[in-house]
């Protein structure tokens, strides 16, 4: 027998199938969780560094360089970028999704660190 000879000689059937499958909608709908605006965290780091009194080439080639070159070792780094500016430079890590932020900005400020303890036994030596 086929769907359409069920119809007609069933016409009960298909009301309670019907019915059924609304009252099963409206259920699924009303516990269906919708979040206006999900916690989403974009896994970037920012560092930003001052050098008072020097140009734009000075800091791109004393500060920015030598931290993008640390920084740019770090685990599941995606893309660097870097902006020199006269007196600062900043410097942006955007990460993979799914990478350890903790762990990265630890990992990130270690090498930093490091390039602080250089430059202050370098000049220390002069």
């Amino acid at each position: 027998m086929t769907i359409t000879g069920i119809a007609i000689k069933r016409p009960s059937l298909i009301i309670v199938i019907f019915g059924v499958l609304l009252l099963g909608g409206v259920v699924a709908y009303r516990n269906l969780g919708v979040e206006l605006m999900p916690d989403f965290n974009q896994p970037v780091i920012t560092i930003r560094t001052m050098y008072p009194g020097a140009a734009p080439d000075e800091v791109a080639n004393a500060v920015t360089r030598p931290v993008e070159d640390a920084l740019s070792a770090l685990e599941h780094v995606d893309f660097i970028s870097s902006r020199s500016l006269a007196n600062a430079s900043i410097v942006i890590v955007n990460f993979k999704y799914g990478a350890n932020l903790d762990l990265a900005m630890q990992d990130a400020q270690r090498r930093i660190d490091n390039i602080r303890q250089d430059r202050r036994t370098v000049c220390s030596r002069r």
